[in-house]
């Protein structure tokens, strides 16, 4: 049986569902998946767990026969919300302790922020309220708040409220240059995260930009309808992606990783199954636990 593992999976810690060891413990029931990587947006990796047995969560993968490893999913500075590069091989060092704490600060006062914008634009939705049912905010809990409350049908509705120039909040981050910068400077794996999500004005630069700056590669099999992308396939999605890369001429530049992952958030976001976008588990050992693969 062809061995898979997903590569973009979240956790309850911010805007997924499910303890590190609850994920886990599913993946082992989804045919043919082998091992997940966890991660959640700009906080560092899920890698310590409570539990008296196992030191970490790899240990604790290890013990049910599943691949685990853990990585963080870095948020740009865009006019919009989409545009993410995934962090692998994550060197955890007082810097980056320092940017994610400062990150997830900036994020938080955001999101009260465009709460407040929404109410004083006639949505009843408060950041106090969010808060009390997640302790830390996220966009995904207010995206499903205004569906909850019938301002929207679908993510893909409730996106485009927030990116309602009335609606907006700026987050102050890096750009994508930049964090693709740090993570080399630490030795880590840069991968941009679900590019065809990126707006249509937008991709094509931002994909040079990262190119430029020295990216790994690019996030290549995504469930982008289940993630409120378009309305074909996933399949003509993918070749719309790829025609994008040799236009701008990414397989004349060098060695590009090519990664693939569920962007799985548990309840928070049921559409979405564990293991429904993946990479062969021999090609990630390959390229991702071997530093001189790439």
């Amino acid at each position: 049986m062809f061995e898979k593992i997903d590569m973009h999976v979240h956790t309850g810690r911010y805007d997924g569902e499910g303890s590190p060891i609850e994920i886990v413990d599913r993946a082992t029931k989804v045919s043919g998946l082998k091992g997940v990587v966890l991660l959640d947006h700009d906080m560092l990796p899920p890698y310590e767990i409570e539990n008296s047995l196992y030191n970490n969560i790899i240990d604790y993968g290890k013990s049910v026969n599943m691949v685990v490893s853990t990585a963080v999913e870095v948020t740009a500075e865009t006019h919009i919300e989409n545009v993410h590069v995934l962090w692998y091989n994550f060197l955890k060092n007082e810097k980056t302790c320092a940017y994610f704490k400062k990150a997830n600060q900036n994020k938080q006062d955001a999101y009260q922020e465009m709460c407040g914008n929404l109410s004083k634009n006639g949505y009843e939705i408060t950041y106090d309220e969010l808060q009390k049912e997640n302790t830390i905010v996220s966009r995904l809990d207010i995206l499903n708040n205004l569906i909850k409350k019938g301002y929207a049908n679908s993510l893909a509705e409730a996106k485009s409220l927030l990116e309602d120039e009335k609606n907006i909040a700026y987050v102050s981050r890096n750009s994508v240059s930049q964090i693709v910068e740090m993570i080399r400077d630490n030795n880590g794996i840069a991968i941009l995260a679900h590019p065809m999500l990126i707006c249509d004005r937008d991709r094509e630069r931002i994909i040079c930009e990262a190119i430029t700056a020295g990216i790994s590669g690019f996030e290549l099999f995504y469930p982008y309808i289940k993630n409120g992308y378009g309305s074909s396939t996933d399949l003509s999605i993918t070749y719309e992606f790829f025609n994008l890369l040799y236009k701008v001429g990414v397989f004349r530049r060098g060695n590009f990783v090519f990664t693939g992952g569920s962007d799985y958030h548990g309840n928070k976001k049921k559409e979405v199954g564990l293991g429904e976008a993946y990479i062969g588990i021999e090609q990630y050992l390959y390229y991702f636990m071997n530093g001189d693969k790439i």
